[in-house]
């Protein structure tokens, strides 16, 4: 249940979307977006399509007749506790996620009908070829370039545990990060 809203972490409502993506962003100390924001917005249309996107693959599987067993939801189900580090972390983990053990069967049961649902109605598609991708690439560079979405991304390369938390604090009480880079960084770029 960590990182973006997991696929067994259904929602069944726009508000119940909503209300987990603020929990989640407090659980790593991010703000969440104010509303009325470009931010929020972007959110708001993502839960939007998403829950779209389900309930017409869920009405498609049922035309299909595609459904789950139970034996493999139950052996999803031991896997996920498995990863999650077993039954206790799992309860902390649905207790954090204001979710119960019959809407995580439930997601896994969409899961894995979705998973076969995609192999049917992909199983008759060949895969493109290296220079088919490469092709479209090119045709297509626009697509693939958001400037919008691009980070810069700066680093301090120590060795220590210690020797980082000592850089955190010191940026944390302002200090200036080149500055820092240039002292502690065993990076061969820090120069650049």
């Amino acid at each position: 249940l960590l990182g973006n809203p997991p696929w067994w972490y259904k929602h069944d409502s726009y508000k119940q979307a909503m209300d987990s993506m603020k929990q989640q962003y407090s659980q790593y100390g991010a703000a969440f977006p104010a509303a009325g924001t470009p931010e929020y917005q972007e959110l708001e249309r993502q839960f939007v399509d998403q829950l779209v996107l389900n309930a017409v693959m869920l009405q498609e599987a049922k035309k299909m007749d595609i459904t789950a067993s139970d034996e493999k939801v139950e052996e999803q189900l031991t896997a996920i506790i498995d990863q999650s580090g077993g039954d206790q972390q799992f309860e902390e983990l649905m207790k954090q996620n204001n979710t119960d053990i019959d809407e995580v069967r439930d997601n896994i049961y969409d899961y894995i009908v979705y998973q076969d649902l995609f192999g049917r109605v992909t199983s008759e598609i060949p895969e493109p070829t290296d220079e088919e991708a490469l092709k479209y690439y090119e045709e297509n560079k626009a697509q693939f370039q958001n400037p919008q979405e691009t980070r810069k991304v700066r680093h301090i390369l120590v060795k220590a545990e210690a020797t980082a938390q000592e850089i955190k604090s010191r940026l944390d009480a302002g200090e200036d990060f080149a500055t820092l880079a240039g002292e502690y960084s065993t990076d061969p770029s820090k120069d650049a």
